[in-house]
């Protein structure tokens, strides 16, 4: 649900994700969701600043997902 106005690389599943996030509250699920398309974003401008300019397309991937899950345990 929190990742459905957010574009998803291939690959990654709901089952996945549900299983990934067993005993999370919404909010934390939220969160994690807001803080891997928070990373894609990121990582799209840092392409277009690179010397030479990137285009890297904003899409939220694995490693962001699990970056961000990675960052909420440690809270």
């Amino acid at each position: 649900m929190h990742l459905r106005s957010k574009p998803i690389k291939k690959g990654i599943t709901p089952d996945k994700l549900a299983a990934r996030s067993e005993g999370f509250s919404g909010a934390e699920i939220a969160a994690v969701c807001d803080r891997a398309a928070l990373k894609a974003v990121r990582r799209a401008v840092a392409g277009l600043t690179s010397n030479p300019p990137k285009k890297v397309p904003v899409s939220v991937s694995r490693s962001d997902l699990e970056e961000a899950f990675a960052e909420m345990a440690e809270e």
